[in-house]
């Protein structure tokens, strides 16, 4: 076995199942593991990261520190150069994916804002990876090459690929 199937596999798989673990301090180091194994190795763990951000996205958490874990990795992940431009083209853009970019998006958004009127640290957390989402668009939204990431056409053009 090579390391990377050993990443890919029994590590993603192990670190998946500890997210949901009743305890505080072994959820937050799988969040940690998996944050640093994206971070460095999302573009040959596509399924891998498809599946986490499944797991944070449909996960009723057991605790609101769990919450607020997930939450500041996403805001982590969310960060990360070009994170969003490489989740857009290769999941929504692409036919046999799912819209992990847009469900993301949409799942930060429903934990921004307070239903109740007390803000909280998961709904500053929330907005703070949207804002990091709107940055980037900002930035790669002129039309030109997202800067890391070879070979991505013009943003103009980006829509009409999934049209096709």
């Amino acid at each position: 076995p090579t390391v990377m199937g050993f990443v890919g596999d029994s590590l993603c798989r192990n670190g998946f199942l500890r997210l949901r673990s009743e305890s505080l301090a072994l959820s937050a180091a799988a969040l940690r593991l998996c944050f640093l194994v994206f971070a460095a190795l999302r573009h040959r763990l596509k399924f891998q990261l498809s599946a986490f951000l499944g797991i944070i996205k449909t996960t009723d958490f057991i605790s609101y520190e769990h919450k607020e874990a997930a939450l500041d990795c996403v805001l982590q992940l969310c960060r990360l150069p070009a994170f969003w431009t490489d989740l857009f083209v290769n999941y929504d853009c692409h036919l046999f994916c799912p819209d992990d970019a847009a469900a993301l998006v949409a799942m930060l958004a429903q934990h921004a804002f307070a239903e109740d009127g007390r803000l909280l640290t998961t709904h500053v957390t929330a907005l703070e990876a949207l804002l990091a989402v709107g940055r980037e668009i900002v930035h790669h939204g002129d039309g030109a090459a997202a800067v890391g990431v070879p070979g991505l056409p013009p943003a103009n053009t980006l829509g009409n690929v999934r049209e096709k």
